[in-house]
Order: structure tokens, then C-alpha cells, then sequence
């Protein structure tokens, strides 16, 4: 199923499209029914933020090597 192949790629970089976004990160975490992302903020503002995001909306997810 797709999250199992999500999470054969756990702390890797990724992107994750969905119809509305494209988030871009390092994939944290992966449930039944979503996928986790770490964002680095902008430069100055602190640490990274966590999105979260439903598997059903996803059209597609690049990992970096």
C-alpha cells in the first residue's frame, strides 16, 4: 500500500504535491491515513515546523538522494 512505501523512505527529503500545495521537507512520520513533513522555517525565525498531510490528497512525492 502507499504508506508502506512512504515509510520505507522515513527521514528522507521529499516533496509532497497535493492538488492545493507542494510541501517540501523531510518525511517525519507516516500513519494509515497521513504523511508527516518537517519544514525549515525561514532563516532567523527558529526551528522547523511539522505538516501534516491527508495520503488521499497526495497526487505525488519526488524523494532526493
Amino acid at each position: 500500500m502507499f504508506e508502506n512505501e512512504l515509510r520505507d523512505h522515513l527521514n528522507e527529503r521529499a516533496q509532497v504535491v497535493t492538488s492545493a500545495e507542494t510541501i517540501s521537507g523531510v518525511l517525519v512520520a507516516v500513519t494509515e491515513s497521513t504523511a508527516t513533513v518537517r519544514v525549515a522555517q525561514y532563516p532567523g525565525y527558529g526551528g522547523a515546523e511539522d505538516v501534516t498531510v491527508r495520503l488521499e490528497t497526495i497526487a505525488y512525492v519526488r524523494f532526493f538522494v
